[in-house]
This record gives structure tokens, C-alpha cells and sequence, in this order.
């Protein structure tokens, strides 16, 4: 079967203007382990394109779940 990248898809409730998604990175750059900040919205509103998927990168839930140094959380109300 051949599923041309560049033409339109609808996915439960969406509607994509193409097939390309950007998975979930892990760029460990959340200095402080806090939510995204600027440079996070920079990097990704640069990648993304209108109708199109981008898949966040992986959060930590928990200060007790962290893995690896620097990788965004959303354990607070903040």
C-alpha cells in the first residue's frame, strides 16, 4: 500500500494537514527540573507546522520520579 506523506488525515477528533509527526523527545534542557520554559517554546512552535502532530516530550509527574537531570516536571501547582 502506498500512503503519500503530504496529504491530509483525520484522526479520531483531528484533523491533520499531513502524515509527519514529531515524536516525544527527551532533550533534558528543563534547567531546574521545572515545566517548560522559553526556550522549550521556542524549540518546539520552530518544528511544528499548522495541522500538524507533535507529540510533548516526556515530564516527570513526581520529585520522587526523577530520572535523569534536567528533565521537565509538572509535580506542582506552579
Amino acid at each position: 500500500m502506498n500512503i503519500p506523506l503530504m496529504i491530509p488525515y483525520k484522526m479520531g477528533n483531528f484533523h491533520l494537514s499531513h502524515r509527519v509527526v514529531l515524536a516525544s523527545l527527551s532533550r533534558q534542557r528543563s534547567y531546574g527540573n521545572v515545566f517548560f520554559q522559553l526556550h522549550a517554546i521556542l524549540y518546539y512552535s520552530q518544528r511544528t507546522t499548522k495541522g500538524g502532530l507533535l507529540i510533548g516530550e516526556a515530564t516527570v509527574i513526581s520529585e520522587t520520579g526523577i530520572g535523569y537531570k534536567e528533565v521537565p516536571g509538572v509535580w506542582t501547582k506552579e
